[in-house]
This record gives structure tokens, C-alpha cells and sequence, in this order.
């Protein structure tokens, strides 16, 4: 876990409706993060009924183990077909995702959560049972999807990936004659078709409300920005580094322990990134509810995990290429 302050010098992007330089201070932490029960929601939800399987023998399974209603991650409409309404009048080769009828493993853990009525974090993280039971239906999920994974290959199908966490589905390329046929299968419960999706601040820019903003004449000039994360590689193009492995590696060094990641060893800081510390060091933070590792402090804000990097970027970067 890292705790860091920063600035970084920063040319806007072009939908900020300003060539200007910046400079930002910027505080970054990072926080021990749990996958929580509320991703099903970002993948769609389902109907809001939810049961646990039971029996947590390895063996092929039902909707459920209880043989109850299940909560599955794509868009459910009451007693809608299996197949989705937008593939009904397709032709030749789609790309679908397969709900399959089962939980999956977020779904999973938060109806066991429930049914043991645990509703804290520290007490779902600290669970040994919840712990157990989240490794006992991967396994289940995983036999599903193999067992489902034989029948899709006899309709020609091809596969393209597999997910479980926050959805339990397998996605795949199919000649859309097949798809009633996909969707009849036992242990299917939905049939929807993959989305492509692509970036453009046409719509992005308008939804937040940024035109409104910028038609003030406000460009970002002389404003403070705080984040918790994991650190800043300054060594990355996009923040004016050289943008290398080798960089990276005289920076960070070649593990936590390592000294190069506590110094400043001439490569810090830079002019796009203008000072930092690191309040907390490489090791201590919080694993199911127990502290680990030791807090140290030391001037190199260099990161380790990356989501921080990610985050400056966004705010701060700028691409070289485009």
C-alpha cells in the first residue's frame, strides 16, 4: 500500500478546449481492494432473487444447487425468452454471450453473505466460510462451463472467451441458424449478442457536462487535484518520460525490497512530474482485515501497482501518438 503527493505539469487534452500548460498537485494512495457483490450490477443485475448452492461438491449443476431462482448477470425481463429480442432476425456468423444458468462466483458470495447474514465488508473479507465457499463454486463454475463448452462445439461454434467472476458466461462466434438451438441447451440461461463499443468525446464530452464548463472559459488552469492510489511511474511517454522497460527498471528497481524505489537516484523528479513522496512504503496494507508489512517512508512516489499511473494518465497525460 502507497501513499503519495505529487505534481505533475500537464497539457490539456483537445476536448478540454485548451492547449494550455497545467500544473497539478496530486496526492495518491493505494487502498487494499475487495471485489464486491456489487459488480453484478455493473454487469447488468438480474432479476434480485438469489439462491446459494448448497451442495458444494465438484459435480455438474442445475440453475442452482437448491434447484431455486438464480441471479445471472445479463439483462433479465420477467419471463422473456431465452434468446434476446436483437438476434432474433439475425443471419449468418454473430458473436454471443451464453449466460449460463448457475451463479456466478460474485453472485455467489454475496448470496452466501446474505444467508449467513453477513452485511459489513471487514466481516464478508474476513469470512473463512465465505472464503471456502467463493473456491468451491469456482470449481462448480468452471465444470459447468466445460460441460456446456462440448455441446456448443457440436453446433459449429467458436469460442471466443470465458468470464466468472461478476458474470458466469462464455462468449462465442456462431452461425446465427444455430441460435434457437444454443439457446434450448440445458444450462443456458440467456443468449444476447456481443456489443462493440467505441470511444468518441462527441457523446463523452456533452454527458458530463464538460461544454457547459468550458463555455465559462474555464480550462483547468490553477487547479488542484487529489488521488488515492497506487503512485505515478514517471518514467512512462505519456507523463514525459523515456517511456521503457530499462527506465522503469532505474527507477523502481527489481522488487520492493529493492533500494531504487526509495531514492531518487537522479530520475526524479521530472518536468512533467514535479515532486512527491511516499508516506507508507512498498509492503504495509490490509489482507482480509489484517495489517501486514511495515510502514516506511521515503521521497520516491514510483509505482508499483499501476492503477495510479492509469489514473495520472487520464488526468494528466499525453499521448504521444495520438
Amino acid at each position: 500500500m502507497w501513499l503519495y503527493g505529487f505534481k505533475v505539469r500537464i497539457e490539456s487534452q483537445p476536448f478540454a478546449g485548451s492547449s494550455k500548460l497545467l500544473e497539478l498537485p496530486l496526492k495518491l494512495t493505494l487502498l487494499p481492494l475487495a471485489l464486491a457483490t456489487a459488480m453484478l450490477a455493473a454487469c447488468g443485475g438480474g432479476d434480485g432473487s438469489t439462491s446459494v448452492s448448497a451442495d458444494v461438491s465438484v459435480s455438474p449443476a442445475p440453475a442452482s444447487a437448491t434447484g431455486e431462482k438464480y441471479r445471472t448477470a445479463a439483462p433479465a425481463n420477467g419471463d422473456s425468452p431465452r434468446l434476446d429480442a436483437r438476434l432474433r432476425a439475425a443471419r449468418g456468423p454473430v458473436e454471443v454471450w451464453v449466460s449460463l444458468a448457475l451463479n456466478s462466483v460474485a453472485a455467489e458470495r454475496g448470496a452466501l453473505a446474505e444467508s449467513v447474514g453477513l452485511s459489513s465488508g471487514a466481516d464478508i473479507r474476513g469470512s473463512a466460510q465465505l472464503s471456502k465457499g467463493s473456491v468451491d463454486h469456482v470449481k462448480r463454475v468452471e465444470v459447468a462451463q466445460a460441460s456446456l463448452a462440448s455441446k456448443l462445439s457440436s453446433l459449429g461454434a467458436t469460442e471466443l472467451a470465458r468470464v466468472k467472476i461478476a458474470h458466469n458466461a462464455i462468449a462465442l462466434r456462431i452461425d446465427a441458424a444455430q441460435l434457437n438451438q444454443l439457446a434450448s441447451l440445458d444450462g443456458v440461461a440467456r443468449v444476447r449478442p456481443v456489443l462493440h463499443y467505441e470511444m468518441t468525446l462527441s457523446t463523452t464530452v456533452p454527458y458530463v457536462g464538460a461544454g457547459t464548463v468550458q463555455a465559462t472559459g474555464r480550462d483547468g488552469s490553477g487547479v488542484t487535484v487529489a488521488v488515492l492510489d497506487s503512485g505515478i511511474d514517471y518514467t512512462h511517454r505519456n507523463l514525459g518520460g523515456a517511456g521503457t522497460l530499462a527506465a522503469y527498471a532505474a527507477a523502481y528497481g527489481a522488487d520492493p525490497a529493492d533500494a531504487k524505489n526509495t531514492t531518487l537516484d537522479g530520475l526524479f523528479p521530472t518536468a512533467k512530474v514535479v515532486g512527491g513522496y511516499d508516506f507508507v512504503g512498498e509492503t504495509w496494507g490490509r489482507v482480509n482485515g489484517v495489517t501486514v508489512g511495515t510502514v516506511t517512508e521515503d521521497p520516491d512516489p514510483i509505482d508499483r501497482g499501476g492503477h495510479g499511473t492509469h489514473v495520472a494518465d487520464i488526468i494528466a497525460g499525453k499521448s504521444v501518438d495520438g
